[in-house]
């Protein structure tokens, strides 16, 4: 029989569990892993954005998950630019980044950047893959970096003549591997990624864990498994409607004077099976959160970092235009507690990921931020939302570089190249939602034109 004190000890230990198990869901919210997905080249050919060619049943599975953003939109069309102004959540006029070559850290010595401030508030921080642009990575971000140092030799041939050619002289370049998927650079990624999830779930500690992709990034090389789903003679190409009163500064991309491929559909079914490769490595990532049971207490982002020209607009390949298909990306986001299975139809821009990560997290943002957190979309994402996405590119002709500035709403792209002085662009995105109708020279639209400019000004005076 229990005398009195021990009665109130065991009443007093059932009560501390009971407490236990009652605060220890909010315990967990306050310090949600995040697992980071980066897709080079990514544009918005996938199964769950309505691509009914394209298999990517791994990525379709993360947007049953959570919320998948139908207007995201980068702030530059080229890789560099594009995540410094992603990782450090600024413009890229803020940023001073617009090519390839200046590392972030360079540009930004004071800057804290996305993983950086998880590092700093107790996160075990790590990456595999491209996260930020290649040779410019930030040793103050992360507690381990890698880059897989092999690559099949036949990828490695094509990668080095791809860089060797002068940019005029290159053209898409494919080929099928004879190599299992984890003797990939992104298939090693993916597995090293995963290993660490399960080491640091382990562990205890939270983690902020980035896998970069480099698929469908040129060459799309990729294991011959992948290129057997997509026969050539089953591709349905994309068919061009005639371009009416577009500049021709806009009708450039990074492949600019590049020879065509023989074969559009060869070309495109490449790039295809270059974004299943990749999808089956997130589905890598997506297993080992199903098999530690992560989904709870870890958020999920995956994107492109910019999209991707097909052939498109008379023969555009690569990226570094201001049209729809290069500036739009995806963007999906998976968040304990939040929305699962559901499209946001509302416009939003790459800049949004650190503040939405830092109030999921509940971390402090730092000061500066330009972008908005997405969470009211995450927890309603048909909520009203008057934001718009400003997207910018610089091209080079004829030894003057050319600045063009894009704002888009739900509707309407507005662009002007140079200040409008080499080029004014307008596009209706209910009737041409390719863009293959420039209204601008219309009068019947003169109004729209001075809303949308007054839109791109709001940006440029901020």
């Amino acid at each position: 029989m229990m005398t009195t004190t021990q009665t109130i000890q065991r009443l007093g230990m059932l009560t501390a569990l009971m407490f236990c198990a009652f605060i220890s869901p909010v315990l967990a919210q306050t310090k949600p892993n995040v697992l980071f997905i980066a897709v080079d080249d990514l544009n918005n050919d996938l199964g769950c954005y309505g691509n009914t060619q394209v298999k990517s049943p791994n990525i379709d599975r993360l947007a049953a998950h959570g919320v998948r953003f139908e207007r995201a939109y980068v702030q530059y069309t080229l890789c560099n630019p594009s995540r410094a102004s992603f990782l450090s959540g600024r413009r890229p006029e803020t940023t001073g980044i617009f090519e390839l070559i200046t590392p972030p850290r360079k540009a930004m010595p004071d800057a804290v950047f996305l993983p950086q401030l998880f590092r700093q508030q107790g996160y075990y921080t790590a990456r595999y893959g491209k996260i930020y642009h290649d040779g410019r990575d930030d040793k103050l971000s992360w507690d381990l970096s890698e880059e897989p140092e092999f690559l099949d030799p036949l990828e490695d041939a094509m990668t080095k003549r791809r860089y060797a050619n002068a940019p005029g002289s290159r053209t898409p370049d494919w080929q099928a591997l004879d190599l299992p998927d984890e003797k990939t650079r992104d298939g090693h990624s993916a597995r090293q990624i995963a290993r660490l999830m399960e080491a640091q779930s382990k562990a205890g500690k939270p983690f902020f864990l980035a896998a970069g992709f480099r698929k469908p990034h040129l060459p799309w090389a990729a294991p011959k498994k992948y290129f057997d789903l997509y026969p050539p003679s089953k591709i349905q190409v994309p068919a061009d409607l005639p371009q009416h009163n577009i500049p021709s500064v806009t009708l450039m991309t990074e492949l600019f004077g590049a020879a065509q491929p023989s074969s559009r559909a060869e070309a495109i079914a490449a790039y295809y099976a270059n974004i299943t490769f990749m999808d089956a490595q997130v589905g890598v990532l997506l297993d080992t959160l199903d098999r530690l049971k992560l989904w709870d207490n870890t958020v999920v982002v995956l994107f492109g970092d910019h999209g991707f020209h097909l052939g498109d607009h008379g023969g555009l390949w690569s990226k570094l235009t201001l049209f729809e298909q290069s500036a739009h990306a995806p963007l999906i986001i998976a968040a304990p507690r939040m929305q699962t299975g559901k499209a946001s139809p509302r416009v939003v821009e790459f800049l949004d990921f650190y503040p939405t990560l830092t109030e999921l997290c509940h971390l402090p943002s730092p000061s500066g931020l330009e972008g908005r957190s997405l969470v009211p979309l995450l927890q309603q994402p048909n909520r009203a939302w008057s934001h718009v996405a400003y997207t910018m590119v610089i091209h080079e002709v004829g030894g003057e570089k050319i600045e063009g500035k894009s704002v888009c709403n739900e509707r309407w792209r507005y662009t002007e190249w140079g200040a409008g002085r080499k080029g004014v662009e307008l596009y209706d995105h209910q009737s041409d939602p390719r863009e293959f109708n420039n209204l601008a020279l219309n009068p019947r639209y003169a109004k729209m034109v001075l809303t949308m400019k007054r839109l791109l000004q709001q940006q440029t005076k901020s």
